[in-house]
Parts: structure tokens; C-alpha cells; sequence
């Protein structure tokens, strides 16, 4: 299938870092845990099928579902029952699709990498199960692997940002440097880009609902490319606050 996706600390943070996001009938009452429910912190994100079965990806208003064999979904969350502490349990979205899983780790080229067991259950029925990988964690991974030997002089925390962002986000990366020189406090920066985020997420969300609709190969493979960028911009973020320090 074609790989889309999401969101980490997105895709929602990104999300992993930050988040995003008809005719409607007359008002009808909803549930307050519906509209407030939220999945567990260290699940936002996207975790695909190693073998290019596709992926789930957890922000913090929307979860999307495009695994081979599962009904495609975008729903928000209508409960989390999974306990503070607990790496296991269940998750029910408001289509009615309910999520089991489990955290754990899987070992990838010799290094372990985050990963869930996830079985989905849609209409009071079992549809799959299957083992995804944090894609987050295979983004470092794969770093890692291909890294060549260090070559000195090291970069500096700046020059490794400006390396590490997609060109289309080159501009946005530049501007935060700009502020950091010029003093601005992290949380300035934090709040730029998070909007930055925000509205790729946006973006993504946009494009998934309309390939969803009008069954466009051509533009689900649009939301995967800047899925793909806005993840690489977080990694890339995070890395630049851990070096400034």
C-alpha cells in the first residue's frame, strides 16, 4: 500500500511535536469524556508496518487508521482506557473501531525500537492484528545505520538543524535561528514552531479526508510526503533544543 502519515509528536505534537486537525443536524448531546479524551502521551505519533502494511497515528484531536486488512478511519478518541502506568489496553473511537494494544520494543538491526501490538476490533469484531514500529524511532535508526565516521570540526547545533530539515521547511528553520540569535526565549520559539506544525498538520489532515473521499492515490501519496517532513521537522527541532542546551 502507499505509506501516509501522520503524525508524531506529529504528527500532534510534532507532533510530537503539537496536533491537528459536514453538514451538521441539530445539536445532539455529547458526551464530555468524548470531547476530551486523550490518548496516552507516549503513544502520539506514528507507528507503521515494518513490511509496508501502512500505520496508525495518534495525534491529540484525531487518530488515523490506514493499515492493510482495517477499515480506513479517521476518528477522534471517545475513551482511553488505558491506566496511568499501564503499557496495555484498550482504546474506542467515536467510528465505533476499538483498539487493544500493548507497548513494548522489537529489535531492529540489532537495536531495540519502540513498538505496539495492536488488534483492531470494529462492530464487536476482531478485523487484525499486527506489530507496528514507532516511526520516530526508525528515523533515528536509520540515521544511526548509515552515519558516516565524524569528521571534524563538528557541526555546530545551528548548522546540524539547517542540514536536518526538509528543503521546504528550510525557511521556517532559518527564522528560528534568526530569533534565537537576536535572544528570543524558548518558549517564543516553542510557540513558532508549534503553529509551523500546526498548520502542516492541518494540511495532511486535509488531504488524508479528501484521498479518503475521492479514493486519490495521487493525494494520500501528498499527506505521506509532508507527514514524512513535518516528522523530520520535529526530530530535527528536538535535536537543536537538546544541543543549545
Amino acid at each position: 500500500m502507499q505509506r501516509i502519515i501522520l503524525l508524531t509528536p506529529a504528527l500532534a505534537m510534532l507532533l510530537t511535536g503539537c496536533g491537528a486537525d459536514r453538514v451538521e443536524t441539530a445539536p445532539a448531546p455529547t458526551p464530555v469524556a468524548a470531547a476530551t479524551a486523550q490518548p496516552p502521551i507516549d503513544l502520539l505519533g506514528t507507528w507503521t508496518d515494518p513490511a509496508g502494511g501502512g500505520f496508525i497515528a495518534f495525534g491529540t484531536r484525531q487518530i488515523v487508521i490506514a493499515v492493510d486488512g482495517a477499515p480506513r478511519s479517521v476518528a477522534t478518541l471517545r475513551e482511553n482506557a488505558i491506566e496511568p502506568g499501564m503499557s496495555a489496553g484498550k482504546l474506542a473511537l467515536s467510528d465505533g473501531t476499538d483498539l487493544f494494544l500493548s507497548r513494548g520494543t522489537s529489535q531492529r538491526d540489532g537495536i531495540l525500537v519502540d513498538c505496539i501490538d495492536v488488534e483492531v476490533v470494529h462492530g464487536g469484531s476482531p478485523v487484525l492484528r499486527r506489530r507496528l514500529l514507532s516511526e520516530a524511532s526508525l528515523r533515528q535508526l536509520a540515521r544511526v545505520v548509515v552515519r558516516e565516521p565524524a569528521a571534524p570540526p563538528p557541526p555546530t547545533p545551528d548548522m546540524a538543524f539547517l542540514a536536518a530539515v526538509p528543503a521546504s521547511r528550510a525557511s521556517v528553520a532559518r527564522e528560528l535561528l534568526e530569533s534565537a540569535a537576536a535572544g528570543a526565549p524558548r518558549s517564543e520559539l516553542a510557540a513558532r514552531c508549534a503553529e509551523a506544525q500546526r498548520r502542516s498538520l492541518d494540511a495532511i489532515m486535509a488531504l488524508i479526508e479528501r484521498s479518503l473521499s475521492q479514493r486519490s492515490p495521487e493525494t494520500l501519496r501528498e499527506a505521506d510526503r509532508l507527514r514524512g517532513e513535518a516528522d523530520a521537522f520535529s526530530i530535527a527541532w528536538r535535536s537543536w533544543l537538546a544541543g543549545r542546551g
